[in-house]
C-alpha cells in the first residue's frame, strides 16, 4: 500500500515542477499515463472522492510497478491531459492529507 504522506508530497511536487504538462520526450510513466488516462478519468467520474483518488493511485502502482513518484506523475498527467475537471479533486486530496506547514498546491 502506498503511504498517503508520500503520495501527497509527490502529487504536490509533480504539479509544482510542471510534470502535469506533456514531457518533451516519452518515458515509461508518460507512455503508461497516455494508455490508462481514460480508465483513470472514468474511475474518478464514478468515484469522485478522496478514497477514489487513493484507489486510483493504488491501482496504478499495483498494475504498473512504478515508484511512488512515477505513480503520482501518471495520475497527475492523466488527469491534466484527459480530465482536468478532476484537478480540484487531486488538490483536495493534497490539502486533506498534507501536513499544514507544507502549503503546497497541485493546481
Amino acid at each position: 500500500m502506498i503511504a498517503r504522506s508520500a503520495l501527497v508530497g509527490v502529487l504536490a511536487a509533480a504539479a509544482a515542477a510542471g510534470m502535469a504538462a506533456a514531457p518533451a520526450h516519452a518515458d515509461p510513466a508518460t507512455n503508461y499515463a497516455a494508455v490508462v488516462a481514460p480508465a483513470v478519468c472514468s474511475t474518478l467520474d464514478t468515484y469522485p472522492t478522496l478514497p477514489g483518488v487513493e484507489g486510483v493511485l493504488q491501482a496504478v502502482q499495483r498494475d504498473s510497478g512504478f515508484t511512488v513518484a512515477d505513480t503520482a506523475r501518471v495520475v497527475v498527467w492523466a488527469v491534466s491531459s484527459r480530465c482536468p475537471r478532476h484537478l480540484p479533486l487531486l488538490q483536495r486530496f493534497v490539502d486533506t492529507y498534507a501536513p499544514q506547514q507544507q502549503g503546497r498546491r497541485v493546481v
